[in-house]
C-alpha cells in the first residue's frame, strides 16, 4: 500500500450532501481517484465537532448526525450508510499518552463529515473514525498535537479536515453562485499562498492578513481544519487544489490534496 493523502475540503451547506453542482462534481472524480489506492480507515477532523477535550469516535456501527435545522425533509431522510471502527479508534490513542484523547461509544459522525464522504465514497465502503478539535488549546498547538497522527498515513488512514477557509454569515447571499466579496477573495488568496509556502506559522497567526481575516474567520472552528491537514504535511507531499470557488458569497469552498 502506498502512503495514504491528506485533505483539506471545504464543506460549505449541509446541503451540499444532496444537491449537484461543479462542487460535488469535483468530489466524485476526487473519489474515483482515491479509491485507486483504498484506504483502510478515514480518518476525519470537522469544524462541527468543537468540545473542551480531544475525543474519538469508537464504535463500529453508528448513525449520521443530523446536527443542523432549517434545511427540509429530503436531507433529514439522507442517509450514508458507513461503518465505525474500535480498531482505528485504540490505535490513535496509542499515539498520544494515557488519557489525552477519551472516547465516545455513542457518537456519530456529523454533517462536515458525511456530506463530503457522500460524494468521494458514496458506497460508504471505508470505516470512519472522527476526531474532535478542542477549544482549551490554541491553534499552534492543535498543530503540535495533530503532527503526531502522520504516521498513520503509512498504515492506511487516509486523513481529512473538513472546515471552510472563508466561512461567515455575515453578508451571506441566497443565490449559491452568487459572487464573492472582495475581503472573502483577499483572505482565501493568501491563505493560498501561505498554503503553496508551506508557511505553517502565517497560517498560525491568519489574523497578519489583515481586516479580511476577521470578516472571513469571525470563529475558528471551521478554519482549524485547514491547520489539521497541514500540520501532517511532509516534505516529499507535493500540494494539489482540486476545487477553488465560493459558495453563497462567503463560504470557500477551496479543496486541496497532500500527496
Amino acid at each position: 500500500m502506498r502512503t495514504q493523502p491528506v485533505l483539506f475540503i471545504g464543506h460549505g451547506s449541509p446541503m451540499n450532501a444532496i444537491e449537484k453542482s461543479n462542487f460535488t462534481e469535483a468530489l466524485n472524480a476526487w473519489g474515483m481517484r482515491l479509491i485507486k489506492n483504498p484506504p483502510k480507515v478515514l480518518l476525519c477532523v470537522s469544524a462541527h465537532w468543537f468540545v473542551d477535550r480531544f475525543i474519538v469516535t469508537n464504535n463500529e456501527d453508528s448513525n449520521i448526525m443530523y446536527d443542523f435545522f432549517g434545511f427540509g425533509d429530503k436531507l433529514n431522510k439522507f442517509k450514508y450508510m458507513y461503518k465505525g471502527s474500535k480498531k482505528w479508534s485504540k490505535r490513535i490513542q496509542e499515539i498520544y499518552d494515557q488519557g489525552e484523547i477519551s472516547t465516545d461509544d455513542a457518537r456519530g459522525i456529523d454533517h462536515g463529515v458525511w456530506s463530503v464522504l457522500a460524494h468521494l465514497f458514496p458506497k460508504a465502503q471505508i470505516p470512519v473514525v472522527q476526531l474532535s478539535m478542542n477549544k482549551k488549546l490554541s491553534l499552534e498547538e492543535h498543530v503540535n498535537f495533530y503532527s503526531n497522527l502522520h504516521i498513520l498515513r503509512d498504515e492506511g488512514a487516509l486523513i481529512l479536515g473538513s472546515g471552510n477557509i472563508v466561512h461567515s454569515f455575515a453578508g451571506i447571499r441566497e443565490e449559491i453562485e452568487a459572487n464573492p466579496y472582495d475581503w472573502a477573495l483577499e483572505f482565501d488568496e493568501k491563505v493560498k499562498a501561505s498554503i503553496l509556502n508551506n508557511s505553517i506559522s502565517d497560517l498560525i497567526h491568519y489574523e497578519n492578513f489583515g481586516h479580511c481575516a476577521k470578516l472571513a474567520v469571525p470563529t475558528v472552528e471551521h478554519y482549524l481544519p485547514l491547520l489539521f491537514a497541514m500540520s501532517l504535511k511532509r516534505e516529499s507531499d507535493k500540494i494539489k487544489f482540486v476545487f477553488e470557488g465560493f459558495q453563497y458569497s462567503t463560504l470557500s469552498m477551496r479543496c486541496f490534496e497532500l500527496s
